[in-house]
């Protein structure tokens, strides 16, 4: 929990008295304003957009090391873009497509 620092069990997540990153069972009762609420919501939202977009970039970060273990050393916001366009093409035929920067 957020603001207790308490662990939340499965159990207790599915409760009415939890929101992620606001309050769990323990803590529900504690005095808050609707401001800080809000708060705490409106920052729960940007933890999990950074969740987000932080997938994608270990995936390209994984994938740049790999191409550098075979000897190809790309720029990372290639990398990026790439992943983004390549829902419809082949593994072998969008890491062709990377440019590759010299080392």
């Amino acid at each position: 929990c957020g603001p207790c620092k308490s662990p939340v069990t499965i159990e207790e997540q599915k409760s009415d008295k939890f929101l992620n990153g606001c309050y769990c069972p323990r803590c529900y009762n504690w005095p808050r304003t609707d401001e800080e609420l809000q708060k705490r919501k409106d920052r729960q939202a940007q933890i999990d957009n950074a969740w987000k977009l932080k997938k994608t970039h270990f995936a390209a970060i994984d994938e740049q090391a790999r191409l550098e273990r075979e000897g190809v050393f790309v720029d990372l916001k290639d990398v990026i873009a790439q992943q983004a366009s390549k829902k419809s093409t082949s593994q072998k035929k969008w890491t062709r497509n990377i440019k590759v920067t010299g080392h």
